[in-house]
């Protein structure tokens, strides 16, 4: 684990807000807990951490296949809701039962989700939560950083 910026947050193992594991896995997980640690004016309530996982010997395994999963939280309702998962080669997925994570998102008080775009149409999106679809990291980012004015749905 690296912390980058000199606050001291950084990743743990033990749960100490006790949350439990909300990625959809079982079992022992990582977390970087922002809520725990409240807001540090100084670092502006920034984390810059990485995790990095040790060197595995896969030597004689014809094909290897790495994942994790995982899931973020962000409380501050005037800015968009991020639903979704980041591949290991940065590509952007959906993640299961979609438009009952959008509705609750719409009830904690977000007007606006990012999601990664469908290739099929399935079950509609909620009505009642601005639903911006978006195909790369680099546009999720884009839409988070400089959202564009939200209409009141």
């Amino acid at each position: 684990m690296v912390e980058h910026i000199g606050n001291d947050q950084k990743w743990t193992f033990d749960d100490p807000g006790e949350r439990g594991n909300n990625t959809g896995g079982t079992g022992g997980f990582a977390i970087l807990d922002s809520d725990l640690y409240g807001y540090d004016f100084e670092y502006e309530g920034r984390q810059d951490t990485e995790l990095t996982s040790p060197v595995v010997d896969l030597t004689g395994v014809a094909e290897p296949a790495i994942g994790f999963n995982s899931d973020f939280t962000m409380w501050d309702y005037d800015k968009p809701s991020g639903i979704g998962e980041v591949g290991l080669s940065g590509e952007l997925r959906l993640v299961g039962q979609m438009p009952a994570r959008l509705r609750e998102a719409e009830k904690l008080g977000f007007k606006q989700a990012i999601v990664p775009r469908r290739l099929r149409r399935g079950e509609p999106w909620p009505s009642d939560i601005q639903v911006v679809e978006v195909r790369s990291l680099r546009q999720a980012l884009e839409q988070a950083l400089l959202p564009k004015e939200v209409e009141n749905a």
